[in-house]
């Protein structure tokens, strides 16, 4: 006789919990300061983390009346994500990836940065086991290839507001791993 359905599914082990997640940074030398004397860069990130999804392009193939939609050897995914995270009162993580977003592309002098050495991996690591464990194991890992800064914003200050003032950040990247076969 099998397991009861219940059984199984109890069987399985634990869900992957939504807020047991971290995202760092790979240290850009050129950046100075404490970014570069350590190997990673925590953020204050305290809302989601959307990774973007792989999509491949499609078109559609007609014989008498039907439809057949087809998947090309074309890439669609936009190789962009989003971080939103608390402002530290001394603004040091913003100054960091200001810096970076200089160095990549200066608006003041129209100076343009090294395309590679302005590029950075940044590592998404969705953490499993016991969360109230000192170590936490990456269940998944996500690597993200070659990311550069696209844009920087403060969210705007309101003295009625108790609420940390935010960062929103939006990143490109080249391709990521850990899902890929490569």
């Amino acid at each position: 006789m099998s397991a009861p359905l219940i059984e199984t599914i109890f069987q399985q082990g634990s869900d992957q919990v939504q807020s047991q997640y971290e995202v760092t940074f790979t240290a850009i030398p050129q950046l100075g300061g404490d970014f570069s004397g350590t190997q990673t860069l925590f953020l204050r990130l305290d809302k989601e983390f959307e990774i973007p999804r792989a999509v491949h392009y499609t078109y559609d193939v007609f014989y008498n009346g039907l439809k057949s939609p087809t998947v090309s050897y074309k890439d669609e995914t936009e190789k962009m994500f989003k971080l939103d995270f608390r402002l530290d009162q001394g603004w040091e993580v913003y100054n960091v990836l200001n810096n970076w977003k200089n160095l990549t592309f200066n608006a003041l002098t129209g100076i343009p940065g090294d395309k590679i050495a302005t590029r950075t991996n940044i590592t998404f690591r969705a953490l499993g086991g016991d969360p109230t464990s000192q170590t936490r194991t990456p269940a998944k890992t996500i690597e993200f290839k070659y990311c550069g800064i696209k844009s920087l914003g403060v969210t705007p200050f309101n003295h009625e507001s108790g609420d940390p003032a935010r960062v929103d950040c939006e990143l490109i990247y080249l391709y990521h791993t850990g899902d890929l076969v490569l």
